[in-house]
């Protein structure tokens, strides 16, 4: 992302630590995969500014692939992941995604947390997630489960990220420098470039 920051109108440079630089071509390369995407556009009257989100660097992860015994699971969750799970449905299958994302960037975020009670809501929904009918896309998990984090008034970040080589998309859930559906290892792999 260092050499093409450059090529982008608003984006600051952040200064490259790796010491790799992409070569013209590829460069060019990737900007025509974001160009193909409708990531980005060359006129610029019909695009805005690129800038990085303020997302704190991701410190820890709450993922794992535990789960709990789905028959003493209480009533209300089951309620709420199925609700969830719905409305992420119809949002992504009938509204444009940036209506979406405006929507998820309008609510308030949560800064204090229990820790306990976050726990066992992921715990809910990965139990849960199994028995709602749709392959696994981050897509739709990371917003069913802001949906479901919400019937416990717990927002956390939605955060999407973009890699070059080869060019990937990815989008997860973070709470400061806490990941919750997803591994520290998977989600470094990838620059953020929107937080809602």
């Amino acid at each position: 992302m260092q050499a093409v920051g450059p090529r982008l109108m608003g984006w600051s440079t952040v200064e490259d630590v790796s010491g790799a630089h992409a070569s013209q071509p590829e460069t060019t390369e990737f900007l025509n995969q974001l160009l193909a995407a409708n990531l980005v556009t060359d006129h610029s009257d019909m695009g805005r500014e690129a800038r990085l989100p303020a997302v704190s660097s991701a410190s820890y992860t709450l993922y794992t692939r535990d789960v709990c015994n789905k028959w003493r699971l209480p009533l209300g969750a089951i309620w709420s992941f199925a609700r969830g799970c719905r409305r992420a449905h119809r949002e992504l299958t009938s509204e444009p995604l940036r209506e979406v994302v405006a929507r998820a960037r309008a609510q308030a975020k949560t800064t204090d947390f229990d820790l306990k009670l976050l726990q066992l809501a992921l715990l809910q929904f990965r139990t849960m997630r199994y028995l709602f009918p749709r392959s696994y896309l981050c897509l739709f998990d990371a917003l069913a489960l802001l949906h479901f984090l919400s019937s416990y008034n717990i927002r956390p970040t939605w955060v999407f990220g973009v890699s070059s080589e080869p060019f990937q998309a990815h989008c997860w859930l973070q709470l400061g420098e806490v990941v919750l559906n997803d591994t520290l290892e998977r989600t470094r792999a990838f620059t953020p470039i929107m937080a809602a």
